[in-house]
Formats: structure tokens, C-alpha cells, sequence
């Protein structure tokens, strides 16, 4: 299981869509946040706070041996907002997991 965090530190509201990840070939992949026709909508200094545990298929399922290196959630413009310390935390999951 995995729990990821986006805080709207600025003034104007936004709506998040996608939650994705890149991969370490260039591919990248999402899945919808919230409802997938509307997303989540957070205010200024709103935290949108879930815990996911679907993604065994982003994470694992892309191609033999390439994994996901980094993630980021997108809002309606089609801006993406890298998700701070996630390489570091990758890192640490992918190498527990192999020991």
C-alpha cells in the first residue's frame, strides 16, 4: 500500500485528475483521482491525503525489469506536479522488495 499527499499551497483552487508515474524507459502511466469526469477539487492550503492500493499494476506491469521511477498528479490544465521525495522512496521500496 502506498499513501500519497498533494497540498494546494496556492491562492487559486485546483482540480486534480491523475495520479501517474514515469517510468525508468520514458513511458509514464496514470489512473483518475476522485471521479474520473471531475477529480478532486482542493482550496488554497487544502490536502488531498489517500492511500492507494491498486497501483501493483503501475508499479509492476509495465515491461520486464523497467520499473517506476518517479510519480505526479495532474490537474485539468494538463500541469504535473512532481510528488516530492517519491525517486528516494522508490529507491528504498524497489530495494527492500529485491532483498
Amino acid at each position: 500500500m502506498l499513501r500519497v499527499e498533494a497540498i494546494n499551497v496556492g491562492r487559486r483552487p485546483i482540480i486534480l485528475t491523475l495520479f501517474g508515474g514515469y517510468y525508468e524507459d520514458g513511458h509514464w502511466r496514470g489512473t483518475y483521482i476522485g471521479d474520473y469526469k471531475t477529480g478532486v477539487r482542493l482550496g488554497e492550503n487544502e490536502k488531498f491525503s489517500e492511500d492507494i492500493d491498486d497501483l501493483h499494476h503501475m508499479i509492476f506491469d509495465h515491461e520486464e525489469g523497467v520499473t517506476v521511477s518517479d510519480f505526479w498528479f495532474e490537474d485539468t490544465l494538463g500541469r504535473r506536479y512532481p510528488v516530492k521525495g517519491a525517486k528516494k522512496h522508490l529507491g528504498q521500496f524497489f530495494a527492500r522488495d529485491a532483498a
